[in-house]
């Protein structure tokens, strides 16, 4: 059981990590797409 929780834990933080750098390359992209408009 604590190995699935500790799974889990590490499976949530791949995710919170995935969706941090998917916010920052969006950012970036509309940032130069503004920039280049």
């Amino acid at each position: 059981m604590s190995t699935y929780g500790a799974c889990w834990e590490k499976s949530s933080l791949v995710v919170a990590l995935i969706v941090i750098v998917a916010l920052f390359g969006s950012l970036c992209f509309f940032t130069s797409g503004d920039r280049a408009h």
